[in-house]
């Protein structure tokens, strides 16, 4: 009548039976309703209690030898499953480090590249750094030899002023001074007229120093 629990608490009472095929029987039928119920440890356990009661019993015999050996398939089956998803999770362990050391390779040439580009740069500014230095530097001993060099000239120029002026003073004497206080003429006149006869001699005995341009004939004075 398909009432498996008022059916399963039958069969138990008739379990207690001192009737060995009996007993036998009423095992057998709760092993068959604990397996249709996926309890295969208790029906096993009522297939061998069954087989105890009555070895004669084929059907308990079969039952048993035909579950254990349905556990065991599963057993196995559940193995290889289980087997099968460790081996797919190593792999995906596996491939996940793999991706995890390709980002992380990936990242570090990436680094690796930048900080080769900012030593590059850095080297390359320093570069034009110590260049700009050395131009500055060569710009600026170029200047102080130039100041040093037009100090020195000035120096030179002024020397040279003063000691035309002192030449000039001690080669003029008192008597001098006092000629051309009468003659009311100063001494910066007196100087300038000095110095226009002085170059109207050196022409004069430049112009003398210049050869004839022809031949000088024998009957006149070679002036």
């Amino acid at each position: 009548m398909k009432d498996t629990v008022n059916a399963f608490d039958a069969y138990r009472r008739v379990a207690d039976a001192s009737n060995p095929q009996l007993k036998s029987k009423a095992m057998l039928q709760m092993g068959n309703l604990s397996e249709m119920q996926k309890e295969y440890e208790s029906a096993l356990s009522f297939f061998k209690e069954a087989l105890k009661a009555d070895p004669t019993n084929d059907k308990a015999r079969y039952n048993y030898e035909l579950l254990k050996k349905k556990m065991q398939e599963q057993e196995k089956q559940n193995q290889d499953q289980n087997k099968d998803q460790n081996q797919d999770q190593k792999d995906q362990e596996k491939q996940d480090q793999k991706n995890k050391d390709q980002q992380n390779k990936e990242k570090q040439d990436s680094e690796n590249q930048k900080k080769g580009e900012n030593q590059e740069k850095s080297q390359e500014d320093q570069k034009a750094e110590d260049q700009q230095q050395k131009e500055n530097a060569e710009k600026q001993d170029g200047e102080q030899n130039d100041q040093e060099k037009g100090k020195e000239q000035e120096q030179q120029k002024q020397k040279e002023g003063e000691e035309q002026k002192e030449g000039e003073e001690q080669e003029m004497s008192p008597s001098t001074k006092q000629k051309l206080e009468e003659m009311n003429i100063s001494e910066e006149k007196a100087q300038m007229i000095l110095e226009a006869l002085r170059n109207k001699e050196s022409q004069y005995f430049q112009q003398l120093r210049k050869k004839a341009t022809k031949k000088q004939d024998s009957g006149k004075p070679d002036w």
